[in-house]
């Protein structure tokens, strides 16, 4: 569903990392890649959907892909500056430290890095389409999906689940955890009325009886 700007998005919850490995990069650029992938293969077309995930993927690539990879065998160079991206475009004529032939050959690299991670992820998704359609009508009716649903997901259609079956699964389960939380908050809120009622209750008993005033002409 549309959030701000984007027509949808995915966030990672795991924790924040300083630094990571190739391997990592690699990953980050395959989910770059899938809302792309995803679309043209239930389309046939492509739109301007996927725009910001591949202007991410592109400057991942150009910011840290050469140097990582270790393409060229120069992974002792650290290609770039803290002044942004400067392999592609524009900034090449206003770099003064490296050669045009250099900064064709870290283009030519970065294309490779791209197109090897669209590659990678095109082979994920027509692999595990079944749960990418599951996932998919899910998210159409729930509009939030944990990541914890996804992973089973994609369990359930290793093990042959249907597309459908799957989409049924996640909504119960999303339902079925609304309803606990709803009960378990509503339990909260119950308590603390009842603990709040006991508490006033201790202050009414512990409050001195007042005397009533003995009336005129009256004997006590």
């Amino acid at each position: 569903m549309p959030r701000g700007g984007a027509g949808g998005f995915m966030a990672p919850l795991s924790r924040e990392e300083m630094f990571f490995d190739r391997s990592r990069f690699e990953q980050q650029l395959v989910v770059a890649f899938g809302g792309r992938i995803a679309e043209k293969r239930l389309t046939g077309t492509i739109s301007s959907g996927a725009s910001n995930d591949l202007k991410q993927a592109t400057g991942l690539a150009e910011e840290v892909g050469p140097s990582m990879t270790g393409t060229g065998g120069e992974e002792f160079v650290a290609w770039g500056s803290d002044s942004g991206p400067v392999f592609l475009g524009g900034e090449i004529s206003r770099r003064k430290d490296f050669s045009e032939e250099t900064a064709r050959e870290l283009e030519a690299q970065v294309s490779a890095i791209l197109s090897s991670a669209y590659e990678t992820t095109q082979q994920v998704i027509d692999e595990n389409w079944t749960a990418v359609q599951g996932v998919a009508e899910a998210l159409l009716q729930r509009e939030t999906v944990d990541g914890q649903l996804i992973q089973e997901a994609y369990d359930r259609a290793r093990a042959g689940s249907s597309p459908q079956d799957i989409a049924d699964w996640i909504v119960g389960e999303t339902v079925a955890t609304e309803k606990r939380l709803e009960a378990a908050e509503q339990a909260a809120r119950e308590k603390e009325a009842a603990e709040q009622e006991k508490r006033q209750a201790d202050v009414d008993l512990r409050k001195p009886i007042e005397k009533r005033p003995t009336a005129e002409g009256s004997s006590s």
